[in-house]
Protein backbone atom coordinates (compact mmCIF):
# COMPACT_ATOMS: atom_id res chain seq x y z
CA UNK A 1 0.00 0.00 0.00
CA UNK A 2 1.38 3.72 -1.10
CA UNK A 3 2.18 6.07 1.86
CA UNK A 4 -0.51 8.48 2.57
CA UNK A 5 0.27 12.04 1.94
CA UNK A 6 -2.15 14.41 3.68
CA UNK A 7 -2.50 17.16 1.31
CA UNK A 8 -5.55 17.74 -0.95
CA UNK A 9 -7.27 21.00 -2.84
CA UNK A 10 -9.82 22.58 -0.95
CA UNK A 11 -11.01 24.07 -4.33
CA UNK A 12 -11.37 21.13 -6.14
CA UNK A 13 -13.01 18.94 -3.52
CA UNK A 14 -15.49 21.88 -2.70
CA UNK A 15 -16.03 21.92 -6.70
CA UNK A 16 -16.81 18.42 -6.50
CA UNK A 17 -19.21 18.60 -3.63
CA UNK A 18 -21.09 21.55 -5.33
CA UNK A 19 -21.09 19.07 -8.66
CA UNK A 20 -22.99 16.34 -6.69
CA UNK A 21 -25.20 18.72 -4.96
CA UNK A 22 -26.68 19.88 -8.49
CA UNK A 23 -26.94 16.53 -9.35
CA UNK A 24 -30.33 15.82 -7.21
CA UNK A 25 -32.01 17.52 -10.24
CA UNK A 26 -31.52 18.65 -13.86
CA UNK A 27 -33.41 21.88 -12.79
CA UNK A 28 -30.18 22.87 -11.23
CA UNK A 29 -27.18 21.48 -12.75
CA UNK A 30 -24.50 23.70 -11.91
CA UNK A 31 -26.09 26.35 -10.50
CA UNK A 32 -23.63 26.50 -8.04
CA UNK A 33 -20.83 26.84 -10.60
CA UNK A 34 -22.62 29.86 -12.24
CA UNK A 35 -23.16 31.47 -8.45
CA UNK A 36 -19.19 30.84 -7.55
CA UNK A 37 -18.48 32.31 -11.23
CA UNK A 38 -20.92 35.33 -11.12
CA UNK A 39 -19.26 35.65 -7.65
CA UNK A 40 -15.77 35.72 -8.62
CA UNK A 41 -16.34 37.92 -11.62
CA UNK A 42 -18.25 40.70 -9.89
CA UNK A 43 -15.86 40.45 -6.79
CA UNK A 44 -13.01 41.13 -9.50
CA UNK A 45 -14.99 44.06 -10.80
CA UNK A 46 -15.25 45.86 -7.60
CA UNK A 47 -11.66 45.19 -7.11
CA UNK A 48 -11.59 42.97 -4.37
CA UNK A 49 -8.45 40.85 -3.51
CA UNK A 50 -7.59 37.36 -4.13
CA UNK A 51 -8.25 36.13 -0.85
CA UNK A 52 -11.38 37.99 -1.42
CA UNK A 53 -12.32 36.19 -3.79
CA UNK A 54 -11.08 33.02 -3.21
CA UNK A 55 -13.84 33.61 -0.28
CA UNK A 56 -16.86 34.29 -2.50
CA UNK A 57 -15.94 30.98 -4.47
CA UNK A 58 -16.58 28.87 -1.76
CA UNK A 59 -19.77 30.62 -0.32
CA UNK A 60 -21.00 30.60 -3.77
CA UNK A 61 -19.99 26.77 -4.10
CA UNK A 62 -21.73 26.07 -0.63
CA UNK A 63 -24.26 28.35 -0.42
CA UNK A 64 -27.29 25.45 -0.36
CA UNK A 65 -25.36 22.91 1.51
CA UNK A 66 -28.29 23.38 4.52
CA UNK A 67 -30.87 22.63 1.90
CA UNK A 68 -31.24 18.88 2.50
CA UNK A 69 -34.33 18.19 0.22
CA UNK A 70 -35.03 18.21 -3.22
CA UNK A 71 -38.24 20.68 -2.91
CA UNK A 72 -35.89 23.01 -0.13
CA UNK A 73 -33.37 23.18 -3.48
CA UNK A 74 -36.37 23.92 -5.95
CA UNK A 75 -38.17 26.37 -3.78
CA UNK A 76 -34.70 28.63 -3.49
CA UNK A 77 -34.61 28.71 -7.29
CA UNK A 78 -37.39 31.14 -7.53
CA UNK A 79 -36.17 34.44 -7.43
CA UNK A 80 -38.67 35.27 -4.25
CA UNK A 81 -38.62 32.68 -2.16
CA UNK A 82 -39.95 32.29 1.43
CA UNK A 83 -37.77 32.05 4.47
CA UNK A 84 -34.40 30.88 2.30
CA UNK A 85 -32.67 32.29 5.54
CA UNK A 86 -33.43 29.36 7.23
CA UNK A 87 -31.23 26.93 4.78
CA UNK A 88 -28.36 29.12 5.72
CA UNK A 89 -28.80 28.72 9.40
CA UNK A 90 -28.13 25.06 8.99
CA UNK A 91 -25.29 25.52 6.67
CA UNK A 92 -23.35 27.84 9.46
CA UNK A 93 -23.69 25.04 11.54
CA UNK A 94 -22.44 22.60 9.69
CA UNK A 95 -19.10 24.64 8.54
CA UNK A 96 -18.83 27.12 11.27
CA UNK A 97 -15.91 24.90 13.22
CA UNK A 98 -13.88 23.86 9.96
CA UNK A 99 -11.44 26.49 10.55
CA UNK A 100 -10.23 26.96 6.70
CA UNK A 101 -14.23 27.75 6.42
CA UNK A 102 -15.25 29.67 9.42
CA UNK A 103 -15.46 32.95 7.04
CA UNK A 104 -17.52 30.98 4.62
CA UNK A 105 -19.81 30.27 6.77
CA UNK A 106 -20.51 33.61 8.47
CA UNK A 107 -21.23 34.75 4.90
CA UNK A 108 -23.38 32.17 4.38
CA UNK A 109 -25.41 32.20 7.30
CA UNK A 110 -26.57 35.93 5.72
CA UNK A 111 -26.62 35.18 2.25
CA UNK A 112 -30.22 36.08 1.63
CA UNK A 113 -30.46 39.25 4.09
CA UNK A 114 -31.60 41.92 1.87
CA UNK A 115 -29.95 45.25 1.43
CA UNK A 116 -32.89 46.54 2.23
CA UNK A 117 -31.65 50.50 1.52
CA UNK A 118 -28.59 49.90 3.96
CA UNK A 119 -30.53 48.59 6.95
CA UNK A 120 -28.99 45.00 5.70
CA UNK A 121 -25.50 46.26 7.09
CA UNK A 122 -26.82 44.42 9.78
CA UNK A 123 -29.32 41.61 10.93
CA UNK A 124 -31.17 40.69 14.22
CA UNK A 125 -28.52 42.23 15.71
CA UNK A 126 -25.55 40.71 14.40
CA UNK A 127 -23.07 42.21 11.60
CA UNK A 128 -23.53 41.22 7.63
CA UNK A 129 -20.61 40.44 5.92
CA UNK A 130 -20.44 41.98 2.45
CA UNK A 131 -19.51 38.49 0.64
CA UNK A 132 -22.93 37.71 1.96
CA UNK A 133 -24.69 40.72 -0.39
CA UNK A 134 -22.33 39.72 -3.42
CA UNK A 135 -23.22 36.13 -3.40
CA UNK A 136 -26.98 37.24 -2.83
CA UNK A 137 -26.66 38.99 -6.19
CA UNK A 138 -24.69 36.28 -7.33
CA UNK A 139 -27.33 33.82 -6.58
CA UNK A 140 -30.23 35.63 -7.87
CA UNK A 141 -28.35 35.90 -11.23
CA UNK A 142 -28.61 32.68 -11.57
CA UNK A 143 -31.65 31.68 -10.42
CA UNK A 144 -33.21 34.01 -13.39
CA UNK A 145 -31.24 32.46 -16.18
CA UNK A 146 -33.29 30.21 -18.09
CA UNK A 147 -31.08 26.58 -19.30
CA UNK A 148 -33.71 25.87 -22.03
CA UNK A 149 -33.62 29.23 -24.11
CA UNK A 150 -30.56 31.12 -25.15
CA UNK A 151 -29.01 33.50 -22.92
CA UNK A 152 -28.57 36.04 -25.09
CA UNK A 153 -32.27 36.39 -25.51
CA UNK A 154 -32.36 36.93 -21.60
CA UNK A 155 -30.10 39.16 -20.67
CA UNK A 156 -31.91 42.51 -20.59
CA UNK A 157 -34.75 40.70 -19.06
CA UNK A 158 -32.21 39.49 -16.09
CA UNK A 159 -30.63 43.13 -16.36
CA UNK A 160 -33.77 44.52 -15.45
CA UNK A 161 -35.04 42.73 -12.92
CA UNK A 162 -31.57 43.17 -10.91
CA UNK A 163 -31.96 46.21 -11.43
CA UNK A 164 -34.91 46.94 -10.29
CA UNK A 165 -34.20 45.59 -7.26
CA UNK A 166 -31.26 48.01 -6.78
CA UNK A 167 -30.66 49.53 -3.41
CA UNK A 168 -34.19 46.95 -2.02
CA UNK A 169 -32.43 43.49 -2.42
CA UNK A 170 -28.98 44.53 -3.45
CA UNK A 171 -26.09 46.82 -2.30
CA UNK A 172 -26.27 49.80 -5.64
CA UNK A 173 -22.63 49.65 -6.29
CA UNK A 174 -23.07 45.94 -6.80
CA UNK A 175 -25.48 46.43 -9.30
CA UNK A 176 -23.73 48.76 -10.73
CA UNK A 177 -20.74 46.34 -11.14
CA UNK A 178 -22.52 43.76 -12.55
CA UNK A 179 -24.62 45.86 -15.23
CA UNK A 180 -20.87 47.00 -16.45
CA UNK A 181 -20.07 42.40 -16.93
CA UNK A 182 -23.37 42.68 -18.43
CA UNK A 183 -22.04 44.36 -21.10
CA UNK A 184 -19.81 41.59 -22.04
CA UNK A 185 -21.07 39.19 -24.20
CA UNK A 186 -18.06 36.96 -23.34
CA UNK A 187 -19.47 36.61 -19.09
CA UNK A 188 -22.93 35.03 -20.76
CA UNK A 189 -20.91 32.89 -22.91
CA UNK A 190 -18.19 32.31 -20.65
CA UNK A 191 -21.36 31.60 -17.99
CA UNK A 192 -22.84 28.89 -20.00
CA UNK A 193 -20.33 27.15 -21.24
CA UNK A 194 -19.29 24.25 -20.66
CA UNK A 195 -15.52 24.90 -19.67
CA UNK A 196 -16.83 26.46 -16.68
CA UNK A 197 -14.88 24.13 -14.98
CA UNK A 198 -12.04 25.03 -16.13
CA UNK A 199 -12.46 29.06 -16.33
CA UNK A 200 -13.12 28.54 -12.49
CA UNK A 201 -9.92 26.72 -11.36
CA UNK A 202 -7.93 28.89 -13.96
CA UNK A 203 -9.49 32.05 -11.89
CA UNK A 204 -8.29 30.89 -8.99
CA UNK A 205 -5.48 28.24 -9.44
CA UNK A 206 -3.02 30.97 -7.70
CA UNK A 207 -4.80 31.12 -4.77
CA UNK A 208 -5.59 27.83 -4.39
CA UNK A 209 -4.91 26.44 -0.56
CA UNK A 210 -3.83 22.55 0.44
CA UNK A 211 -5.33 20.71 3.54
CA UNK A 212 -1.96 19.96 5.05
CA UNK A 213 -0.56 18.69 8.61
CA UNK A 214 -2.74 16.26 9.23
CA UNK A 215 -5.62 18.74 8.32
CA UNK A 216 -7.73 15.58 5.82
CA UNK A 217 -9.07 13.70 8.55
CA UNK A 218 -10.82 16.77 10.11
CA UNK A 219 -12.17 17.91 6.46
CA UNK A 220 -13.35 13.89 6.49
CA UNK A 221 -15.17 14.91 9.78
CA UNK A 222 -16.61 17.67 8.40
CA UNK A 223 -17.91 15.92 5.48
CA UNK A 224 -19.32 13.39 7.72
CA UNK A 225 -20.95 15.85 9.35
CA UNK A 226 -22.52 16.79 5.92
CA UNK A 227 -23.78 13.59 5.16
CA UNK A 228 -25.25 12.16 8.11
CA UNK A 229 -26.83 15.22 9.91
CA UNK A 230 -29.13 15.29 6.97
CA UNK A 231 -31.01 13.31 8.33
CA UNK A 232 -32.10 12.22 11.84
CA UNK A 233 -32.13 8.30 10.54
CA UNK A 234 -28.47 8.59 9.07
CA UNK A 235 -27.43 10.77 11.82
CA UNK A 236 -24.63 8.50 13.67
CA UNK A 237 -23.33 5.75 11.02
CA UNK A 238 -20.21 7.39 9.42
CA UNK A 239 -19.23 7.14 13.03
CA UNK A 240 -19.84 4.01 13.50
CA UNK A 241 -18.79 2.94 9.86
CA UNK A 242 -15.36 4.28 10.89
CA UNK A 243 -14.45 3.41 14.12
CA UNK A 244 -15.68 -0.03 13.18
CA UNK A 245 -13.46 -0.03 10.01
CA UNK A 246 -10.44 1.33 11.94
CA UNK A 247 -10.63 -2.11 14.56
CA UNK A 248 -10.63 -4.59 11.69
CA UNK A 249 -7.84 -2.46 10.55
CA UNK A 250 -5.93 -2.88 13.42
CA UNK A 251 -6.50 -6.29 13.97
CA UNK A 252 -5.83 -7.12 10.38
CA UNK A 253 -2.49 -5.36 10.80
CA UNK A 254 -2.64 -2.44 9.23
CA UNK A 255 -0.07 0.10 10.27
CA UNK A 256 -0.35 4.23 11.64
CA UNK A 257 -0.94 5.83 8.27
CA UNK A 258 -3.23 2.94 6.91
CA UNK A 259 -5.46 3.35 9.88
CA UNK A 260 -5.98 6.80 9.58
CA UNK A 261 -6.58 6.18 5.61
CA UNK A 262 -9.31 3.56 6.84
CA UNK A 263 -10.80 6.18 8.91
CA UNK A 264 -11.21 8.65 6.70
CA UNK A 265 -12.26 6.40 4.05
CA UNK A 266 -15.20 5.05 6.83
CA UNK A 267 -16.30 9.09 7.30
CA UNK A 268 -16.58 9.43 3.24
CA UNK A 269 -17.92 5.93 2.11
CA UNK A 270 -21.57 7.31 2.13
CA UNK A 271 -20.53 10.85 0.32
CA UNK A 272 -22.19 10.34 -2.65
CA UNK A 273 -25.51 10.70 -0.71
CA UNK A 274 -24.95 14.47 -0.58
CA UNK A 275 -26.54 14.11 -4.25
CA UNK A 276 -29.59 11.64 -3.12
CA UNK A 277 -32.87 13.93 -1.67
CA UNK A 278 -33.85 13.58 1.89
CA UNK A 279 -37.40 12.85 0.19
CA UNK A 280 -35.54 9.53 -0.67
CA UNK A 281 -33.29 8.94 2.35
CA UNK A 282 -36.48 9.62 4.61
CA UNK A 283 -38.76 7.53 2.85
CA UNK A 284 -40.71 5.07 5.03
CA UNK A 285 -41.71 1.99 4.34
CA UNK A 286 -39.55 -0.22 0.45
CA UNK A 287 -38.34 2.07 -1.86
CA UNK A 288 -39.92 1.93 -5.09
CA UNK A 289 -37.53 0.46 -8.16
CA UNK A 290 -36.47 4.04 -8.99
CA UNK A 291 -36.01 5.30 -5.77
CA UNK A 292 -33.63 2.19 -5.21
CA UNK A 293 -31.87 2.91 -8.68
CA UNK A 294 -31.53 6.65 -7.35
CA UNK A 295 -29.77 5.34 -4.09
CA UNK A 296 -27.46 3.00 -5.40
CA UNK A 297 -26.24 5.91 -7.58
CA UNK A 298 -24.71 7.29 -4.25
CA UNK A 299 -21.25 4.74 -4.25
CA UNK A 300 -20.79 6.29 -8.32
CA UNK A 301 -21.34 10.08 -6.82
CA UNK A 302 -18.83 8.96 -4.04
CA UNK A 303 -16.56 7.57 -6.48
CA UNK A 304 -16.91 10.67 -9.04
CA UNK A 305 -16.37 12.78 -6.28
CA UNK A 306 -13.13 11.49 -5.11
CA UNK A 307 -11.81 10.45 -8.87
CA UNK A 308 -8.98 13.11 -9.78
CA UNK A 309 -7.61 14.46 -6.43
CA UNK A 310 -4.17 14.00 -5.74
CA UNK A 311 -3.55 11.28 -2.88
CA UNK A 312 -6.78 9.73 -2.56
CA UNK A 313 -7.23 7.29 -4.53
CA UNK A 314 -6.68 4.30 -2.90
CA UNK A 315 -8.96 5.99 -0.02
CA UNK A 316 -11.73 6.36 -3.06
CA UNK A 317 -11.42 2.72 -3.59
CA UNK A 318 -12.11 1.56 -0.55
CA UNK A 319 -14.50 4.19 0.80
CA UNK A 320 -16.80 3.84 -2.66
CA UNK A 321 -16.69 -0.05 -3.44
CA UNK A 322 -18.17 -0.82 -0.01
CA UNK A 323 -21.05 -2.48 -2.14
CA UNK A 324 -19.14 -4.19 -4.24
CA UNK A 325 -19.68 -8.27 -3.38
CA UNK A 326 -17.20 -10.60 -3.93
CA UNK A 327 -18.93 -12.69 -6.27
CA UNK A 328 -19.52 -9.76 -8.74
CA UNK A 329 -23.25 -9.27 -8.10
CA UNK A 330 -22.28 -5.59 -6.31
CA UNK A 331 -22.22 -2.04 -7.62
CA UNK A 332 -21.84 0.14 -9.02
CA UNK A 333 -19.03 -1.27 -11.19
CA UNK A 334 -19.75 -4.72 -10.35
CA UNK A 335 -16.07 -5.98 -9.60
CA UNK A 336 -15.21 -9.34 -8.36
CA UNK A 337 -13.03 -11.09 -5.17
CA UNK A 338 -9.52 -10.54 -7.01
CA UNK A 339 -10.35 -6.99 -7.72
CA UNK A 340 -11.46 -6.01 -3.92
CA UNK A 341 -8.37 -4.39 -1.98
CA UNK A 342 -8.49 -4.90 1.71
CA UNK A 343 -9.70 -2.27 2.51
CA UNK A 344 -12.89 -1.86 0.75
CA UNK A 345 -13.74 -5.02 2.27
CA UNK A 346 -13.23 -4.18 5.62
CA UNK A 347 -15.56 -1.19 4.82
CA UNK A 348 -17.86 -2.98 3.11
CA UNK A 349 -17.98 -5.51 6.69
CA UNK A 350 -18.15 -2.44 8.33
CA UNK A 351 -20.92 -0.98 7.24
CA UNK A 352 -23.26 -4.03 6.80
CA UNK A 353 -22.36 -4.73 10.54
CA UNK A 354 -23.29 -0.78 11.42
CA UNK A 355 -26.19 -0.63 9.35
CA UNK A 356 -27.85 -3.87 11.06
CA UNK A 357 -26.56 -3.09 14.58
CA UNK A 358 -27.46 0.75 15.11
CA UNK A 359 -30.83 1.84 16.32
CA UNK A 360 -32.66 3.89 13.84
CA UNK A 361 -35.97 5.78 14.27
CA UNK A 362 -38.05 2.83 12.81
CA UNK A 363 -36.46 -0.04 14.21
CA UNK A 364 -34.00 -1.65 17.20
CA UNK A 365 -30.75 -2.56 16.00
CA UNK A 366 -30.07 -6.09 15.62
CA UNK A 367 -29.50 -8.20 19.07
CA UNK A 368 -25.51 -9.61 19.04
CA UNK A 369 -26.77 -13.31 17.84
CA UNK A 370 -29.05 -12.68 14.98
CA UNK A 371 -26.44 -9.51 13.92
CA UNK A 372 -23.73 -12.26 13.74
CA UNK A 373 -25.95 -15.27 12.19
CA UNK A 374 -26.50 -12.54 9.08
CA UNK A 375 -23.12 -11.49 8.96
CA UNK A 376 -21.92 -15.31 8.52
CA UNK A 377 -24.92 -15.50 5.37
CA UNK A 378 -23.59 -12.87 3.88
CA UNK A 379 -19.53 -14.16 4.04
CA UNK A 380 -21.20 -18.22 3.48
CA UNK A 381 -22.87 -16.52 -0.13
CA UNK A 382 -19.66 -14.60 -0.99
CA UNK A 383 -21.16 -11.09 -0.13
CA UNK A 384 -18.47 -10.15 2.46
CA UNK A 385 -15.06 -11.22 3.13
CA UNK A 386 -15.16 -13.93 5.48
CA UNK A 387 -11.88 -13.19 6.84
CA UNK A 388 -13.30 -9.85 8.16
CA UNK A 389 -16.42 -11.48 9.35
CA UNK A 390 -14.69 -13.68 11.26
CA UNK A 391 -12.73 -11.24 12.93
CA UNK A 392 -15.32 -9.17 13.74
CA UNK A 393 -17.49 -12.18 15.20
CA UNK A 394 -14.36 -13.37 17.46
CA UNK A 395 -14.15 -9.82 18.33
CA UNK A 396 -17.85 -8.71 18.84
CA UNK A 397 -17.67 -7.56 22.33
CA UNK A 398 -14.62 -5.30 21.87
CA UNK A 399 -15.97 -4.23 18.31
CA UNK A 400 -19.46 -3.43 19.26
CA UNK A 401 -18.85 -1.45 22.62
CA UNK A 402 -16.31 0.55 20.82
CA UNK A 403 -18.66 1.23 18.16
CA UNK A 404 -21.72 2.26 20.45
CA UNK A 405 -19.84 4.76 22.63
CA UNK A 406 -18.75 6.75 19.37
CA UNK A 407 -21.99 6.39 18.00
CA UNK A 408 -23.36 7.64 21.44
CA UNK A 409 -21.00 10.18 21.00
CA UNK A 410 -22.06 11.22 17.77
CA UNK A 411 -26.07 11.44 18.53
CA UNK A 412 -25.00 14.05 21.07
CA UNK A 413 -22.90 15.94 18.59
CA UNK A 414 -26.21 15.85 16.34
CA UNK A 415 -28.74 17.26 19.06
CA UNK A 416 -26.69 19.92 19.77
CA UNK A 417 -26.61 20.79 16.31
CA UNK A 418 -30.17 20.37 15.75
CA UNK A 419 -30.61 22.60 19.18
CA UNK A 420 -28.65 25.44 17.58
CA UNK A 421 -31.11 25.68 14.75
CA UNK A 422 -34.66 28.04 15.81
CA UNK A 423 -34.20 27.80 19.28
CA UNK A 424 -33.74 24.18 19.53
CA UNK A 425 -37.26 23.81 17.13
CA UNK A 426 -35.40 22.32 13.80
CA UNK A 427 -38.06 22.85 11.90
CA UNK A 428 -35.53 23.78 8.91
CA UNK A 429 -34.71 20.27 9.12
Amino acid sequence: MTRFEPSLSLFELIMNLSDMIDLSSPTIQNHHKEVAFISLILAEELGWSDVEQAEVFLAGSLRDIGAFSLQSKLTKLNFTCNNPREYGKIGYYLLKDFAPLKAVAEDIRYIHVNWDGGSGTEFEGQPVPIASHLVHLADRIAVLIKQDAEISDQRSEIVKLITTNSGNMFIPAMVDAFQTIAERKSFWSDLTSDSLDYLLKSKLNSTQPQIKNGSVLEIANLLRRLIDFRSKSTATHSEGVAVVAESLAQLTGFDQSELRKIRIAGYLHDLGKLAIPTEILEKPGELSADDTDIMQKHTYYSYKALEYIEGMQEINEWASWHHERLDGSGYPFHLNAEQIPTGARIIAVADYFTAITEDRPYRKGMPQREALGEMKVMADEQYLDRDQVNLLINNFDEINRIREGAQTASIDEYETFRESLNNGNGKAL
